[in-house]
């Protein structure tokens, strides 16, 4: 995990032109900066998740088997992964939970973390940093919600609930329902932080909406 924060802290380190705090580079600057960041910044995602994965694992006392970082198809089912982790020990209920859970905790201390920096008007003047920012966020956004919406196969989460009892729909309600919620509150900092970001003013602050969700979601 080391070399992905070094990654991280060298990306957000990149310099950008000095800007007059109520001016901003164009909408198409902007743009290419994002979709140039979206490129390393979804393989650190990726590396991040199954770094996750493998770390618990390991932790635990297992022997991590397989790691992969690449999309393709993998385990038993030859299921489609963007990333997979395959480890060989026992590990008890609590560990397997902690095991398949882990990138999830991992993207909550990440957009709580970017959550109150927008919530208290802590981000970067500089609006290139503020755009790179926002794509770090989105990309463990979407690693958090994604679960929500997959289907095809069970997710980590599926598996998690399902080995701690909650097999039913109505079991697996209250949790679906918290995973809702907290990726809705989520998705609030980030519509700010992008706002802020593609804004004129990069004064405009939203702490006024944030500051409360903030403290009360993360």
């Amino acid at each position: 995990m080391r070399p992905v924060l070094i990654a991280l802290a060298l990306l957000l380190a990149l310099p950008a032109p000095a800007l007059a705090q109520d001016d901003r580079p164009s909408t198409g600057k902007l743009v290419a900066t994002g979709a140039v960041t979206a490129v390393p910044t979804y393989w650190l995602g990726v590396v991040m998740h199954e770094g996750m994965h493998a770390m618990v694992a390991k932790a635990c006392g297992a022997e991590i088997l397989q790691f992969e970082v690449l999309p393709g198809r993998y385990g038993p089912q030859r299921h489609f992964y963007f990333g997979y982790v395959r480890y060989r020990g026992r590990l008890s209920l609590g560990q397997q939970t902690l095991f398949l859970l882990a990138p999830k905790l991992n993207d909550l201390v990440w957009l709580g973390g970017y959550a109150a920096l927008v919530g208290l008007d802590a981000t970067p003047s500089d609006h290139y940093a503020q755009v790179i920012l926002a794509v770090l966020a989105t990309g463990f956004w979407i690693d958090f919600t994604k679960d929500l919406l997959q289907f095809w196969h069970p997710t980590d989460v599926d598996v998690a609930l399902e080995r701690n009892g909650a097999r039913s729909f109505v079991g697996r309600l209250p949790w679906r329902l918290l995973h809702i919620g907290i990726s809705a509150a989520a998705a609030i900092a980030l519509v700010e932080g992008w706002r802020s970001a593609f804004a004129r003013d990069s004064t405009a602050g939203a702490s006024a909406v944030l500051v409360p969700l903030v403290g009360a979601r993360f």
